[in-house]
């Protein structure tokens, strides 16, 4: 158009014809993707209501034509009268006729309101829609779904990485990749930039956004209002291999990842994204209507949560936050982007199955009563990062975080400890494919859990590869995180404001941490056998990754599919979740699996299926029973008879359950309490001793404190500043320090290097007091 002035009337009218043109096909191609969408929708409303129907029939009734349609929540309240009245009536045998009739949703409805709005996650909520059937609609459509995108999203960030990667590696006097230029990073630390004709200190993250920010006219005006104008100042601090990367990252963001997204953004919306030259993103906060989370409507919802980086992205009326670094910056738009790109067609296809009547009427209040509970443990999992932007001022994060690491670090008791979980890949676990076999299923098992073990490096690096999901695990576990594993909370990323000290403190949370990470790795390794008995059975490798990362139903999971209600809690609650993530998840196995086994097969005289018989066995009692075992190792070898009996004791207890019982918050410290007397009364027990739930991880802390107060010292005092300062407990160094001193180990220093805690090791006994002789 800038040179339609000397063109000639023919060659403006065909330029216009071709415009029409170019135009129509545009008009055209939109109307067959909405076309596309819709049937793919009617689809979808089809086998939902289906399903429903096949499964909860008595949500159905006949027309006047003898046609099945659905009824009205009016309806199913009118069923409900019915029953109370024929009980209110004392018609016992007609009643429980119509109970018997609407067995399937009056019993649904009624599970436990406990379990329902505070343990049920979203795999156990899919389940219920099911009523309980394994693999049915709900499961594959809404947890399974999820769970794929969640993979395809950590798959796709690990590819950016490596994209990342290579542009740095590009660059003459970088080594390491990204890595590489973080590290150049750190070395400038902290300098003074002249803004508004003073200087300020800026870190030089800070700095390099700053500049990143300038090479877009837009942006570079709005330094200017902030008084940063002398851009070659601040490209003099970079340096040339920083101002090289800065340039070739914002060149990548404004065109090939600009072009992947917007193949997603205009798929999703029958719109373009706007383009931006030299494109950074910024930094800024979007207000997020409240409402679209209750009405779950999840597509307005991820696209709101990524306004900024979509539609927003000149983000014209915000105001420029400087305080936050180009790596940071980087990182969370990567992040945030390969999310949107894998979930924004996920997203709408889960708005169309829960607006279908079906679903709203069986999620309804009159029916299962889970309607608000499933949508936000969906948008949990779409958006688990919203309304979290106040992190810093979470104290209570901030010191549960520190107090995992203290806890756990440096522990090789949790070795063994978190590898006893492996027990419960058992579940899925078929030596012939499709066929649940008892005696040839546990020999294929064990066998296969051995040559998985012995073959650890080769499965560790192959599953790295095949599962992005597993590698995600590892790689922040490696970095320390920890407290999102036990807890199921999620760990908060805050820039730090200056890099002093940040690479000492990394390093002590890695090796902190190592402990409890191989011994997790160990358990999820028995889902490894199940992996490669699968591949052997001719699963296809798609198939093979998506039941393998199913291990986060029982290992500590790291996905949001997988959060409780309590755990998603936010405030003091976390203190009671804090060590529980396991527990949790088998609170869920085992509510449901009994569901399925006692109400819906054996009360109708069926056979249950193995894998629910599997699922409750492990998680109620085996796998308890071995982490039990392995937590009073030291008071099983070296202990009294009263410390092994109060450990088979303890064995026993979570033989039937009683562990997870005690992990409930106050519930369970109470009950613990009760049946500890009881058993006091019993004479199984001399006395009402430990409480295990919460306050066994507290306990080393108390312990430590109350020691320093008896006998204060100045190598004490000195271990607990250490202590706070690293976030990590010495003792295991302490240990080693005292048997090279004399070289004679004792029990105690053998206990200090394990990481056994005092709850877990040998009772002191007190010698009995010797009675006075009555002979002169």
């Amino acid at each position: 158009f800038a040179d339609i002035k000397d063109k000639s009337l023919e060659d403006v009218q065909v330029l216009f014809e071709d415009l029409q043109s170019g135009a129509e096909i545009s008009r055209q191609v939109i109307k067959e993707k909405r076309i596309r969408k819709a049937e793919a929708d009617a689809k979808l409303k089809e086998e939902a209501t289906s399903q429903i129907q096949k499964d909860f029939s008595m949500l159905f009734k006949l027309d006047k034509d003898g046609k099945k349609v659905l009824k009205t929540i009016n309806d199913v309240r009118d069923d409900i009268k019915e029953i109370n009245k024929s009980f209110a009536k004392l018609k016992i045998w007609e009643g429980l006729k119509k109970v018997y009739e609407n067995y399937d949703f009056t019993v649904g409805k009624s599970i436990s309101s406990f379990f329902k709005n505070y343990i049920a996650h979203l795999g156990s909520l899919t389940r219920i829609l099911d009523n309980y059937s394994s693999k049915g609609f709900f499961q594959k459509q809404v947890y399974d779904r999820l769970n794929i995108m969640s993979e395809n999203s950590l798959r796709g960030n690990f590819y950016q990485q490596e994209i990342i990667d290579s542009i740095a590696n590009s660059i003459e006097g970088v080594e390491g990749g990204y890595s590489g230029i973080l590290e150049i990073l750190q070395q400038i630390g902290v300098k003074e930039i002249t803004k508004r004709k003073r200087k300020v200190e800026y870190t030089a993250d800070q700095i390099m956004r700053m500049y990143a920010l300038s090479l877009n006219d837009f942006q570079r005006e709005r330094l200017n209002n902030e008084g940063i104008k002398n851009i070659e100042e601040i490209k003099d601090i970079l340096g040339p291999e920083l101002v090289s990367f800065t340039d070739k990252i914002v060149e990548y963001l404004s065109n090939d990842y600009f072009e992947g997204l917007n193949d997603v953004y205009s798929d999703v919306n029958d719109t373009n994204l706007g383009y931006v030259e030299n494109y950074f993103p910024t930094k800024s906060i979007s207000d997020l209507d409240q409402a679209k989370l209750i009405e779950g409507d999840f597509n307005s919802v991820l696209g709101l949560e990524n306004a900024s980086a979509l539609k927003e992205r000149n983000a014209k009326d915000k105001e420029l936050e400087l305080n936050f670094g180009f790596s940071y910056t980087l990182e969370n738009y990567i992040s945030s982007m390969e999310r949107y790109k894998s979930y924004a067609k996920g997203t709408r296809e889960l708005n169309t199955i829960f607006q279908t009547p079906a679903v709203k009427l069986l999620t309804s209040d009159s029916v299962l009563a889970i309607d608000k509970l499933i949508k936000s443990s969906i948008n949990f999992e779409i958006n688990p990062t919203y309304g979290l932007q106040n992190q810093n001022k979470d104290n209570i994060g901030k010191f549960l975080n520190w107090f995992t690491s203290y806890v756990l670090s440096f522990k090789l008791i949790q070795i063994a400890k978190q590898s006893t979980s492996f027990v419960n890949a058992y579940s899925e676990y078929q030596f012939r494919k499709g066929k649940y076999t008892p005696v040839i299923d546990t020999l294929g098992f064990m066998v296969d859990y051995a040559l998985t073990l012995a073959n650890f490096r080769t499965n560790l690096k192959k599953m790295k590869e095949v599962s992005a999901t597993f590698r995600n695990r590892l790689e922040k576990g490696m970095e320390g995180d920890i407290y999102s594993l036990e807890s199921g909370g999620i760990l908060q990323y805050v820039p730090e404001a200056s890099a002093k000290g940040k690479k000492i403190r990394k390093n002590f949370k890695k090796a902190a941490a190592s402990p409890t990470v191989l011994g997790d790795v160990f358990g999820i390794m028995g889902y490894v056998a199940n992996y490669n008995r699968n591949i052997k059975n001719g699963m296809s490798e798609q198939e093979a990754v998506k039941v393998f990362n199913d291990y986060n139903a029982t290992q500590q999971s790291r996905r949001n599919t997988e959060k409780s209600p309590i755990q998603r809690a936010k405030g003091y609650t976390r203190v009671f979740t804090a060590f529980g993530s396991t527990l949790y998840l088998q609170m869920n196995k085992v509510a449901i699996a009994q569901r399925n086994i006692f109400a819906k097969h054996i009360m109708k005289g069926k056979v249950p299926p193995t894998k629910d018989v599997r699922d409750l066995a492990l998680n109620l009692s085996v796998a308890n029973m071995l982490f039990v075992a392995t937590s009073n190792i030291a008071r099983l070898w070296a202990g009294d008879d009263e410390d092994r009996k109060e450990v088979y004791l303890a064995i026993a207890e979570a033989g039937i359950g009683l562990n997870l019982l005690y992990q409930l918050p106050l519930i369970g410290a109470a009950a613990e309490a009760g049946i500890q007397r009881a058993e006091v009364g019993l004479g199984l027990r001399k006395n009402v001793k430990r409480f295990d739930g919460l306050v066994n991880p507290f306990m080393s802390l108390w312990y430590k404190l109350s020691r320093f107060i008896k006998n204060p010292s100045l190598f004490s005092a000195g271990q607990g500043i250490v202590e706070i300062i690293l976030g990590v407990q010495i003792d295991p160094a302490v240990g080693v320090i005292n048997l090279f001193k004399d070289m004679e180990a004792n029990e105690e220093e053998i206990y200090d290097i394990s990481g056994i805690s005092k709850s877990y090791r040998p009772s002191e006994r007190k010698a009995p007091k010797r009675k006075k002789s009555t002979i002169d």
